[in-house]
């Protein structure tokens, strides 16, 4: 066993319990106790079989839960995440994050809609200092102990994703290939298993849902980009889109960083931005076109990084392309935006709170620099 591994598990098993104790979450139900249980076990040393790791991670993330219990049951999603973690020793960075996230929703969902994002990340930021002064103290600690020998059991296989460029366009197809996505099989579920997590979790499994699963289930990337709304609702991501629109029947699909993305009633996709957003907004129709958005905007970002971007008033998506020889995305095309690009220069226009913006990401971007609206 990597001493990497075991600190980490150290450090965020300490969090969890920090976390359920500011919550003041004294009494868990038995499968949350079990799991914090067997995650103790194995970190004193006991050679905890993966199978039954396993099977307390998914024992949590099944356990019903009540929409007004919503921190308890963001701590069962951390501690579910938790167990988890401990069997499949690979990718602890992904593991941090996920249990870190649901620790932050423990404690951010006790708190008032009136509390400002500053409290939010004044929050986070204590919460990180936590994590990295338990990492520290967990590494002394696996140092001074005699090496423990486990049984071995095989990760879950990552396979290659298949070419979904007839579905999400050319440019995004390219771009999920360059994160080196894959398609881990332990995130795929069947639709049996997928029917079974959204009515647990009282979620409806439109159609639309369903085929998003058998096309995208499973596609993980970067450490920041989660499709398949059976990993999520199973693994325990349960938002809704906001209290406002339970009528929609919003179910998760995808996560890229702290941007939830959802598929409701006749397949349109919503977005929400889960630290600023109160709730979703409707964005594309269909989840081949929720995809290709996701992405095209990842890619934006890239080349923002590798060649400048430009802020411009107004819709002036069609012009900046005409100008830079760049052709329509039509397959991320939405409700209130636009995309054209080849995948080094990429335009988006974007309807916001104060009116339309363009968007214009990579080294085409130096053309507009000067066109931008000072006060942007």
């Amino acid at each position: 066993m990597r001493k990497s591994h075991h600190s980490h598990i150290l450090a965020n098993l300490a969090l969890v319990r920090h976390v359920l104790e500011q919550a003041g979450h004294t009494t868990l139900p038995p499968t949350f106790s079990d799991g914090l249980s067997l995650v103790q076990r194995w970190a004193d040393g006991e050679d905890v079989p993966n199978e039954d790791l396993l099977a307390s991670a998914r024992a949590v993330h099944e356990t019903p839960r009540e929409p007004s219990t919503g921190s308890l049951s963001w701590a069962g999603t951390a501690i579910g995440n938790l167990c988890w973690m401990t069997s499949k020793g690979r990718n602890w960075q992904d593991g941090d994050r996920s249990i870190g996230d649901a620790a932050k929703y423990t404690l951010t969902s006790l708190r008032s809609k009136e509390s400002t994002v500053q409290e939010r990340l004044d929050l986070y930021a204590m919460l990180e200092a936590f994590h990295a002064d338990a990492l520290a103290a967990a590494y002394e600690q696996v140092e001074s102990r005699p090496k423990v020998k486990r049984r071995k059991s095989a990760p879950p296989p990552l396979r290659k994703v298949p070419d979904l460029t007839p579905f999400i366009g050319a440019v995004a197809a390219r771009h999920l290939a360059k994160l080196k996505a894959k398609v881990d099989a332990a995130q795929v579920g069947d639709e049996e298993r997928l029917r079974a997590a959204c009515a647990a979790h009282r979620f409806e499994a439109h159609p639309e849902v369903v085929a998003f699963e058998a096309r995208y289930g499973g596609i993980v990337a970067n450490e920041e980009i989660t499709m398949g709304p059976w990993t999520l609702v199973n693994g325990g991501f349960r938002e809704r889109g906001g209290s406002s629109l339970e009528a929609e029947q919003l179910v998760p699909v995808a996560l890229y960083r702290d941007v939830a993305w959802f598929l409701g009633r006749g397949g349109r996709g919503w977005v929400q931005d889960l630290i600023t957003d109160p709730q979703a907004i409707p964005v594309v129709n269909g989840g081949d076109a929720l995809v290709a958005q996701l992405l095209l905007l990842d890619r934006a970002l890239t080349c923002s990084f590798a060649g400048g971007s430009a802020e411009l008033s107004g819709t002036r998506g069609e012009e900046v392309a005409t100008a830079l020889s760049l052709s329509p995305l039509v397959e991320a095309d939405g409700e209130g935006s636009r995309f054209w690009g080849e995948g080094r220069t990429m335009v988006h226009e974007v309807r916001r709170d104060d009116g339309w913006v363009t968007l214009v990401s990579g080294p085409g971007a130096a053309t507009f620099v000067g066109d931008q609206d000072p006060t942007s």
